[in-house]
């Protein structure tokens, strides 16, 4: 019986309660739920496509022996990196789900002092 809607809901309970508000997209997985706020749900895809297709080029580079993983892991990848994940993406068939994407912020940052390529571990 439903009692009320468009409430905030308490999913789990003591220190594993989470709370998703109305309008939130909840994703689970084996690693856990998310509260996404929809104003972010964009955002939170387009990052997790980037993030796929940079790992699926990664893995690519890395068994041809063109980049070490301590390359392929930097949070923020080369110009030339990128150049190859954009043509990956262009003539691979692994890559042509993710032709709609603009790579132009990713290539800003690398224009940007080489500092900003520390590793994301």
């Amino acid at each position: 019986m439903i009692t009320t809607h468009n409430i905030p809901v308490v999913l789990g309970s003591d220190r594993y309660a989470a709370v998703c508000l109305p309008g939130d997209v909840v994703y689970g997985c084996s690693g856990g739920v998310l509260s996404i706020p929809p104003h972010l749900l964009e955002e939170v895809i387009k990052t997790g496509r980037k993030s796929k297709v940079k790992d699926i080029c990664g893995f690519k580079l890395l068994s041809e022996n063109k980049f070490t993983a301590a390359a392929i892991d930097r949070l923020v990848w080369t110009k030339k990196m990128l150049d190859l994940l954009v043509d990956f993406i262009k003539n691979d068939p692994q890559g042509k789900e993710f032709q709609d994407l603009d790579w132009s912020e990713e290539y800003e940052m690398a224009k940007q002092d080489e500092s900003f390529g520390q590793s994301a571990l």
